[in-house]
C-alpha cells in the first residue's frame, strides 16, 4: 500500500515554472531504463487533505496527453518521464543519466517531445520509452515551453529570446525575438500560427507560418504572462500570475483580461474537450473552469488540500493535473476531483 502524503509549507510552484532548456543532433540513448514497479495502478490518494504538500523527488510536473491515450508526465528534480493510464496504471521510464525533463508534448511523429534545461536540449521518447536526444548550438539557450503542430515541435529559448522549430529527422530553424522578451508557453493554433508568452517583455507573441513576428502587449503592466492554451476557434488564452487574470487574444488581435474570483496567481491554462478553458491555481488549491466569454467556475479549495499545477485535457474527456507530492489529479467537466497517489 502507498504512503498517505504528509502535508506541509506551499512550495514555490511560480519559481519552478522558470525552467527549460533543449537541443538538436540525435544522440541515441536506445531503450529509456524503467524505474519502480512497472505496470502498478495507482491508488486513490487518501480523502481531502489541509495545507500544500512540498515538492518530492519524484514528484509530476508537466503533464500531456500522448498519442497512445495516455498521461505523460515529467519527473520533478528526477531523471524519469512517466506514464500513466486514465484507469491509474503507472509506469515510469529513465531519461539520459542526471537529465531533468521539464515541459512535455505529444510530437507530430508518434513520440512524445520534451524539453529539459540542464542538457541544454530537446528530448525524445517513443511509447514503448526509446530516448534520443536533439542538442542545440547555443549553450544556455533555455528552452523552455514545446509543443507540436503541422509536422514540427516547436519550442522557446528562454535565455536566448528565440522560438525553435524542430523537425523530426533533426532539422532546427530559429527565429530571432526581441532580446530579454522572455518567451515561455507556446502553443499552435489551428491555421498554423504559433503563439508564445513574453513573461519578460509583457505580451503574447505571434509566429506566422511564413515567419513573421508580431508582438501584442497586455494591458495590465507587469502581469507576467505564464501558461497558454489556444482553443478550436483560434483564440489564445493565457495566465497573469502576477495580476490574476486570464487574458484572451484573437486571431485579429484584439485582447480581453478577465478577472479571477480569488488572488492567487493562475499558473497552468488548457482548452477542455468540452469547449471551456481549465485554469491551476496552486495557492488557492482550485482549478477553474472559464467560458470563452469569461464565466469563471471554481472547483476545490483549502479544505480540498489539492495543489494543482500543470493540466491537460485528458484522452477520456476529463483534464488532469500534477502535484508537486507525488499525485496526478482528475477533474471531469463537471468538477468532480479524484487523486492518484504515484507509488514508486
Amino acid at each position: 500500500m502507498p504512503k498517505t502524503v504528509a502535508r506541509g509549507s506551499r512550495p514555490r510552484v511560480l519559481a519552478a515554472c522558470a525552467l527549460a532548456i533543449i537541443g538538436v543532433a540525435f544522440a541515441g540513448c536506445g531503450p529509456a531504463a524503467e524505474h519502480g514497479k512497472q505496470g502498478a495502478r495507482a491508488a486513490a490518494a487518501p480523502p481531502p487533505r489541509a495545507a500544500m504538500a512540498p515538492i518530492l523527488a519524484h514528484s509530476p510536473f508537466a503533464i500531456a496527453t500522448g498519442p497512445d491515450g495516455r498521461l505523460w508526465f515529467t519527473e520533478y528534480q528526477a531523471p524519469y518521464v512517466g506514464r500513466m493510464t486514465p484507469e491509474g496504471e503507472v509506469k515510469s521510464f529513465r531519461i539520459a543519466e542526471n537529465g531533468f525533463a521539464e515541459r512535455i508534448t505529444a510530437g507530430p511523429d508518434g513520440a512524445l517531445w520534451f524539453s529539459e534545461p540542464s542538457g541544454n536540449r530537446i528530448g525524445r521518447i517513443t511509447v514503448e520509452g526509446h530516448v534520443s536526444y536533439a542538442k542545440l548550438p547555443e549553450p544556455g539557450c533555455g528552452p523552455a515551453g514545446i509543443t507540436a503542430g503541422r509536422g514540427y515541435v516547436y519550442f522557446s529559448e528562454h535565455s536566448a529570446a528565440r522560438i525553435g522549430r524542430l523537425s523530426p529527422a533533426g532539422k532546427l530553424t530559429e527565429f530571432a525575438l526581441a532580446a530579454g522578451s522572455g518567451p515561455g508557453a507556446i502553443a499552435v493554433a489551428p491555421d498554423g500560427s504559433v503563439y508564445f508568452a513574453q513573461d519578460e517583455a509583457n505580451s503574447i507573441g505571434k509566429l506566422s507560418t511564413t515567419g513573421k513576428i508580431t508582438v501584442y502587449p497586455i494591458p495590465t503592466p507587469d502581469s507576467v504572462p505564464g501558461g497558454l492554451a489556444v482553443d478550436a476557434g483560434g483564440d489564445v488564452f493565457f495566465t497573469e500570475l502576477r495580476a490574476a487574470k486570464i487574458g484572451k487574444l484573437t486571431p485579429d488581435g484584439k485582447m480581453t483580461e478577465f478577472e479571477l474570483p480569488l488572488k492567487d496567481p493562475p499558473l497552468s491554462i488548457a482548452a477542455g474537450l468540452d469547449g471551456n478553458l481549465w485554469v491551476t491555481a496552486p495557492r488557492g488549491h482550485v482549478v477553474y473552469r472559464l467560458t470563452p466569454s469569461g464565466q469563471v467556475s471554481i472547483f476545490g479549495g483549502a479544505k480540498s488540500g489539492i495543489s494543482p499545477t500543470f493540466i491537460t485535457p485528458g484522452p477520456d474527456g476529463n483534464l488532469y493535473f500534477t502535484e508537486p507530492a507525488g499525485l496526478i489529479g482528475r477533474i471531469t467537466t463537471a468538477g468532480k476531483i479524484r487523486e492518484f497517489l504515484l507509488s514508486k
